[in-house]
């Protein structure tokens, strides 16, 4: 019996890994060429001569002249030495807690350079993907060979010399990349040492905000080394962590919370800020399991300034570009392992209606999910930290867009802080904070009034809070059914409970223009605001408290003549001392002829006035003869 296919004459039929020169160009025109080299660790900069017997030196172009130097003070681990030879498939991929788990960072330094190389003791190795110099690719010596070869160790022994270290006994990593000096069969780009020094600028820019979320880098120095050795300081910042002076939580249901104060102290005496960091993994739902699929821990850290704003950006650990699309509406800077577009701009996010890949929805359960949960626990924590305004983590909805994700996120957090014990009570006292349901707002920009319905309400123990105008803004974006404000209405209703006993003259007669001023005068009634001449208050509506407004309809009579036509009743009449507004208010609801249903009172009929009654607010109307 014949088999089912015929092993006669066959031909070879596989897929095959691309050439690696191929494959390097391919990740070279995804991964940016620009200031986020610079991100793959915290540069320094040479500029050393080199040998003229060095090895690097036999091949045609040979790599002498500037170089990029990067060092930091840990030893390369054989891991380490062995991720750099597989780009693309990073021995960091199953930690799901550290930087650099796609295997591209260090690929990125090709546009840079031919020629990167590593001194990491015991072991100096140089790599060569065009074969150029070296004809296995790249090459790893021991640094016992250093005195066999000095043209090749010489440029690294002057790098540690340029950090301060000592070549015999250095305990770190000094990345080496000479910058290419013309077009080269991995990339066309030249990197002229003009150009480095501008992206090291713009690198020092942006160091603040990459140590806010790197937990093992906590000092960046740049240098600038002549070709005679002088050094020239560019810039140094410094983090240093603080323990949280506040109590704080440390979990919520299915969420775990981690805190600490950060200083930034950089070269000038101004630079220098303090920092809330907050840190929440989630413990349970979807974010685990679809973490644990793409091999990412569901977490997320928040950033917020103590003093000074915060234009909140997206970080994946190091900083996105600067972009609309990565700007997060928020004064805070998120950072978390989002999933990426090739080449690290972009977060992939589902197509509008559809629940999108696997990728996009991680994105979307740690932004929309996780972020407005730990966002309100960090609010809250702010509140309590001392010399800090307690709504400086607000958003302001009137300065994020009307629409899309940003406004998604925006609104998710106001409904947060909403839900929170976030707002400060405006009484004295280590009162605990409020939430946006139970608290009554006070009016913003009335002067007087204000404080008179702020006294009014502490004394009858209501909830009072006063924020600024930008938390008005998010409560009523993040409250449905609004929020509980002191509305001339809710201040009578206030006054009609607890009464008026003990407020002085001049608030109660900024309490009186605070609730005629929405124009319901008949709700004023039994409310003991009505000033007479007498000194003495008067409730509006009492038929025993006979109060009179006289006019000015005969220029030719005063006002006090026109009192003391009334025997023994001067004192009855509005002051004439009131304020411009207040009386004119008042002799507007008594013209009005508001009934109060209270009877005018007797009064002599050839009197040389009438009397226009609307009850205990009466209108003297003078009547020529």
């Amino acid at each position: 019996m014949e088999p089912p296919f015929s092993l006669f004459c066959r031909q070879a039929f596989c897929q095959r890994a691309p050439v690696f020169l191929d494959y390097l160009q391919s990740i070279l025109q995804k991964y940016p060429d620009g200031g986020q080299i610079l991100k793959v660790r915290p540069p320094g900069t040479q500029f050393p001569p080199a040998h003229p017997k060095s090895p690097l030196t036999r091949g045609p172009d040979p790599p002498p002249g500037p170089a990029l130097l990067a060092y930091n003070d840990a030893l390369m681990s054989p891991r380490d030495w062995a991720g750099i030879l597989t780009p693309g498939v990073s021995h960091k991929r199953k930690d799901p807690g550290t930087v650099g788990r796609f295997g591209l960072g260090f690929t990125s330094v090709y546009h840079l350079t031919d020629f990167p190389g590593v001194l990491s003791p015991p072991s100096l190795g140089v790599l060569d993907p065009e074969c150029r110099v070296l004809p296995g690719a790249g090459a790893r010596w021991d640094v016992s060979e250093a005195q066999d070869l000095p043209g090749l160790f010489e440029p690294f022994w002057a790098g540690l010399e340029a950090v301060g270290q000592h070549r015999g006994s250095a305990q770190g990593t000094l990345f080496r990349f000479p910058l290419r000096r013309q077009p080269s069969g991995i990339a066309a780009g030249v990197s002229r040492p003009e150009r480095i020094r501008s992206l090291l600028q713009t690198f020092l820019t942006e160091a603040p905000l990459a140590l806010l979320f790197l937990r093992h880098v906590r000092r960046v120095t740049l240098h600038h080394v002549a070709p005679d050795g002088v050094q020239t300081l560019m810039g140094t910042l410094m983090a240093s962590p603080q323990p949280l002076p506040v109590p704080a939580p440390s979990g919520d249901e299915g969420l775990s919370l981690a805190w600490c104060l950060l200083a930034l102290r950089g070269d000038g005496a101004g630079d220098r800020s303090e920092w809330l960091v907050a840190t929440g993994r989630a413990t349970g739902g979807p974010a685990v399991a679809l973490g644990a699929l793409l091999g990412c821990c569901p977490e997320l850290s928040l950033a917020h300034p103590l003093h000074g704003p915060c234009q909140g950006r997206l970080c994946c650990f190091l900083p996105l570009p600067a972009t609309d699309e990565t700007a997060t509406g928020l004064p805070v800077h998120a950072s978390a392992p989002f999933a990426l577009s090739d080449d690290r701009r972009h977060l992939r996010w589902p197509e509008e209606g559809e629940e999108g890949e696997e990728d996009a929805r991680w994105n979307s359960l740690l932004l929309l999910g996780l972020l407005p949960r730990l966002y309100s626990h960090m609010a809250a924590v702010a509140t309590a930290l001392t010399g800090t305004d307690p709504y400086s983590m607000w958003p302001d909805p009137e300065h994020t867009p009307g629409c899309g994700r940003t406004r998604s996120l925006v609104t998710r957090v106001c409904q947060g802080l909403a839900a929170a014990r976030t707002l400060v009570p405006a009484a004295a006292g280590p009162a605990g904070r409020l939430r946006a349901a139970e608290a009554v707002l006070l009016p913003a920009g009335t002067g007087d009034a204000e404080r008179a319905v702020r006294a009014l309400l502490l004394a009858a123990g209501e909830p009072v809070a006063e924020v600024p105008a930008h938390v008005r803004r998010a409560l009523a974006l993040g409250m449905a059914q609004g929020v509980r404000e002191a509305t001339a209405g809710h201040v009578r209703e206030v006054l009609r409970s607890h009464g008026a006993e003990g407020i002085p003259d001049a608030e109660r007669l900024a309490l009186l223009r605070y609730v005629a001023g929405d124009g319901c005068h008949a709700e004023l009634r039994g409310l003991p605001l009505l000033p007479r001449a007498d000194g003495t208050f008067v409730a509006f509506g009492t038929a025993s408290d006979v109060v009179y407004v006289d006019t000015c309809d005969c220029p030719s009579t005063s006002a006090c003549l026109r009192r003391e036509l009334l025997p023994g009743l001067a004192g009855s009449f509005l002051p004439s001392d009131l304020e411009p507004g207040l009386e004119s208010l008042l002799r507007g609801i008594a013209k009005e002829g508001k009934r109060w249903g209270v009877p005018a009172p007797p009064l002599n009929p050839t009197a040389l006035g009438t009397l226009v009654h609307p009850g205990a607010l009466l209108y003297l109307k003078y009547l020529p003869q």
